[in-house]
C-alpha cells in the first residue's frame, strides 16, 4: 500500500548544440511509489536545435512497465520551416519517441548526416519526411501515420526491426537498400535505389501495390506481397492493375526461400534468376468478374447450384445443371490479361467459396533467365457446395 508517485515535469532545451562530453544526465520519469501502487507517468524532454541527441531510458524493474522515457518531439513551427536542426539523432536503449503533429499542413522534416535507431520505437503522427546520409535500425520500429519519405545513401534495417505506414505511401530513395520488415497497410511501396537492393530472409514487405526499382541489382530472400485489392476498370488488363514491380537495370535475383506475391507482377532487368516463388494464383478476376466469368448461378436453395467454370484461353467448363463457362479470349486480345473468375451465386457479394482467375506474371531478361523456382498464376479452385442457403 501507499500513495502514488507524481507525474514527471517538462525540460526544454533551445541551443545549436549540447555538449555530452561529461554525459547526458536528463531524468522527467514519474515519481516511484512504494509496494503496490502506480508509478507516475513520465514527463517531457524537448529539445529544439541540438546537434547531438542520445536518448537512453531503463527498463529497470522500478519503472512498473511504464515506457522509462516518453519524447514527445515538436518538431519546429512558424517561419523555422519545418525542418528539425539536427546532424546526428541517436535513439538507443529503449528510447520510445512519439512525434506531434502541428497542424494540417504540417510536414515533420530531418536533414541528418546520420540517424541510428536501436532498441528503441519512433511513432510520427505528421507526415515524415527523413533525410540521412546513413539510416541504421536494429532492433527498433518506426510506425508512420501519414505519408513518410526516406531519402539515404546507405538504408539498413536488421532482421528485428518493422517499418510501418499506416495511409498513402512510403517512398524510399538513395543509394544502397537492406530492407526488413516494411507495411503499408493502405497504399503503396515505393522505392529507387541506385546501387541495389536487397530484401533479408524473413523480411516481410506487404502493401497495396509495390514499385521496387534499383540502378543496379535487386536480390529477395523474403517475401513481398502485394494485398488482394477491387481492380479498377477491367480486371482482365494488367496494364491498369499493376500491383507488384520489380526492375532493375542490372539483375534481379529471388533466392530460395523467396516469395512475391501480387495479382499483377512484373519483373525485368538484364539477368533474372528465380529460385523461389512467384505467385498470382487466384489473384486475377474475382468469381463473377472478367471477360469469360462463367454464367451465373440461379438456383433457388443451397445445394442446386453448380455455376459455370472461369475462361481464358480456353473455355471455362460449363457445370452439371447446365450453367456455362466463361468464354475463350486469347492473351495479347488486350495486352496482358488475367484470368476470369467463375459463375457465382446470384446476388452474392462477396462471391465466397467460386474460383477467381489466376493473376498475371510477366518476366522480361534482355540477356539471361534461369529458372529453378516456382511460377504460378493458376486459376483458384472452387470449393463444394459453396451456394449460400
Amino acid at each position: 500500500n501507499g500513495g502514488g508517485g507524481g507525474g514527471g515535469g517538462v525540460i526544454q532545451i533551445d541551443c545549436p548544440s549540447v555538449d555530452t562530453a561529461n554525459g547526458l544526465d536528463l531524468d522527467v520519469s514519474g515519481g516511484i511509489s512504494p509496494g503496490c501502487s502506480i508509478k507516475g507517468g513520465p514527463g517531457l524532454i524537448y529539445f529544439r536545435q541540438q546537434k547531438l541527441l542520445n536518448c537512453t531510458g531503463s527498463a529497470g524493474s522500478d519503472y512498473n512497465d511504464v515506457s522509462p522515457t516518453a519524447w514527445e518531439w515538436l518538431g519546429s513551427t512558424g517561419q523555422d520551416s519545418h525542418a528539425v536542426k539536427l546532424d546526428h539523432l541517436a535513439m538507443t536503449d529503449g528510447c520510445s519517441a512519439n512525434w506531434l503533429n502541428q497542424g494540417p499542413d504540417f510536414v515533420l522534416a530531418f536533414n541528418l548526416s546520420t540517424f541510428l535507431l536501436a532498441n528503441s520505437k519512433v511513432v510520427s503522427q505528421p507526415p515524415l519526411k527523413l533525410g540521412a546520409s546513413s539510416i541504421n535500425m536494429v532492433k527498433s520500429e518506426i510506425n508512420g501515420f501519414e505519408a513518410t519519405a526516406f531519402d539515404f545513401d546507405t538504408m539498413a534495417m536488421d532482421t528485428y526491426s518493422v517499418l510501418t505506414v499506416n495511409v498513402e505511401y512510403l517512398n524510399l530513395v538513395g543509394a544502397q537498400l537492406v530492407a526488413n520488415n516494411l507495411e503499408v497497410t493502405k497504399g503503396e511501396i515505393l522505392c529507387n535505389c541506385t546501387s541495389g537492393i536487397s530484401i533479408l530472409e524473413g523480411a516481410i514487405l506487404q502493401s497495396v501495390t509495390a514499385q521496387i526499382f534499383s540502378g543496379s541489382t535487386i536480390t529477395v530472400t523474403g517475401k513481398v506481397i502485394t494485398f488482394d485489392q477491387d481492380m479498377a476498370g477491367n480486371c482482365s488488363d494488367a496494364s491498369l492493375n499493376q500491383t507488384l514491380s520489380l526492375v532493375a537495370a542490372e539483375g534481379i535475383v529471388v533466392a530460395e526461400p523467396a516469395v512475391l506475391q501480387g495479382s499483377h507482377i512484373r519483373i525485368k532487368a538484364e539477368n533474372v534468376d528465380i529460385y523461389g516463388k512467384v505467385m498470382a494464383t487466384g489473384l486475377g478476376c474475382d468469381a463473377g468478374d472478367g471477360i469469360g466469368r462463367g454464367e451465373l448461378c440461379n438456383a433457388p436453395s443451397k445445394g442446386l447450384c453448380a455455376s459455370g467454370g472461369g475462361g481464358h484461353a480456353g473455355m471455362g467448363g460449363d457445370s452439371v445443371n447446365g450453367n456455362r463457362g466463361g468464354q475463350a479470349y486469347a492473351p495479347g486480345t488486350i495486352g496482358l490479361t488475367a484470368g476470369s473468375g467463375a459463375g457465382r451465386f446470384n446476388g452474392t457479394n462477396p462471391p465466397l467459396g467460386y474460383g477467381g482467375g489466376g493473376g498475371t506474371i510477366s518476366v522480361e531478361a534482355s540477356s539471361y533467365l534461369l529458372i529453378d523456382g516456382s511460377i504460378l498464376a493458376n486459376g483458384e479452385p472452387g470449393q463444394a457446395d459453396s451456394s449460400p442457403p
